[in-house]
C-alpha cells in the first residue's frame, strides 16, 4: 500500500503566466509565474539563476532589470525579479524594498524551499491546507523599517501615507484591499519623476567632472 500523497503539493505545480499586479505577490503567485516561465525555457536549459532573474549589468551587482522594462524585451517575459518588484513599486514602495540582487537570492532560496514543501506534502499524513496557508502569505522584500521610510516621504500627506501603511498591513494579513488603477498611474508618474530627476543629477554630475579635467 502507497504511503504517498497523489497530490503532491499539487497548488506549488501550478502555473501563471504574470504575477498579479493588483496586490503585492504572494510567495504562491512568484511561485506560479516561475513555474511559467520554468516552463518556457526548459527548452532552451536555462540554468535556475536566469530563470529568475536578469544577468548583471557590467561591471555592476545590479541587474539588468534595475532598469525599467529592463528585461521587457526578454522572448520570455520579464523575469521573476522585475515580476516581484514591480507590484511593491507601483505601490509606492521603491523607496523601502531591498535591491533586486538581494530579491534574487530570497527567491532562489523560495524555489527551494517550494521543492522541499512539495517533497513534504507527498508524504502521507502531511497538512496541505496548512502548506497552502502558509504559501497564501506575502512575500516580504521591505525593509524593516519600511514605515519610517513611510512617514519621512515628503511627496505624500498624511492620509497617504496612512493609506499606504493600512495597505501594508491588510497585505500581510487578510489580503481583503487592492491597487486601482488610479494609484498605479499615480505611483507611476512618482516614478517618472523619480527618474527623471536622478538623470538630471546625472547629467550634472558628468558636466562638472568635464569642466574640471578643462580646467
Amino acid at each position: 500500500m502507497s504511503t504517498r500523497n497523489r497530490d503532491g503539493g499539487i497548488f506549488l505545480q501550478e502555473r501563471e503566466e504574470r504575477i498579479p499586479s493588483n496586490q503585492l505577490p504572494t510567495k504562491l503567485d512568484i511561485i506560479k509565474a516561475y513555474n511559467f516561465r520554468r516552463h518556457l525555457m526548459e527548452k532552451s536549459r536555462y540554468s535556475n539563476s536566469k530563470v529568475i532573474s536578469c544577468p548583471q549589468k557590467t561591471k555592476s551587482t545590479d541587474l539588468i532589470c534595475d532598469t525599467p522594462h529592463g528585461c521587457q524585451s526578454s522572448p520570455f517575459g520579464p523575469c521573476i525579479v522585475s515580476q516581484t518588484i514591480e507590484p511593491w513599486i507601483s505601490a509606492g514602495f521603491s523607496e523601502s524594498i531591498l535591491s533586486s540582487t538581494t530579491v534574487r537570492k530570497h527567491l532562489e532560496v523560495l524555489v527551494i524551499d517550494s521543492q522541499k514543501t512539495k517533497k513534504m506534502i507527498s508524504k502521507k499524513g502531511y497538512d496541505q491546507n496548512k502548506a497552502l496557508k502558509t504559501w497564501n502569505q506575502l512575500f516580504d522584500i521591505s525593509h524593516k523599517d519600511i514605515k519610517i521610510h513611510i512617514r519621512k516621504d515628503c511627496k505624500r500627506d498624511k492620509l497617504a501615507k496612512d493609506a499606504d501603511i493600512s495597505f501594508l498591513r491588510d497585505q500581510r494579513g487578510k489580503r481583503a484591499q487592492f491597487m486601482g488603477f488610479s494609484d498605479r498611474n499615480f505611483k507611476g508618474k512618482v516614478r517618472e519623476e523619480e527618474e527623471k530627476n536622478k538623470k538630471k543629477e546625472k547629467e550634472e554630475h558628468s558636466m562638472q567632472e568635464r569642466l574640471k579635467k578643462e580646467q
